[in-house]
């Protein structure tokens, strides 16, 4: 699942000594596919719904 510019969302992630890599080809269920678009879609209209006060 890709987001565009501007969106920050969080992946899952390993961390070792230091860096961080996105765990690689996560199976994701159908369900989660569908919560994940529906907080992305919470999140751009969280985004919009503020856009006129950041200039």
């Amino acid at each position: 699942m890709a987001f565009p510019k501007g969106v920050i969302y969080g992946y899952p992630v390993t961390c070792r000594e230091g860096g961080y890599r996105i765990v690689p080809d996560l199976e994701i269920s159908e369900f989660s596919k569908a919560k994940m678009q529906a907080t992305y879609q919470e999140l751009v209209e969280e985004r919009d719904s503020v856009k006129h006060l950041l200039g």
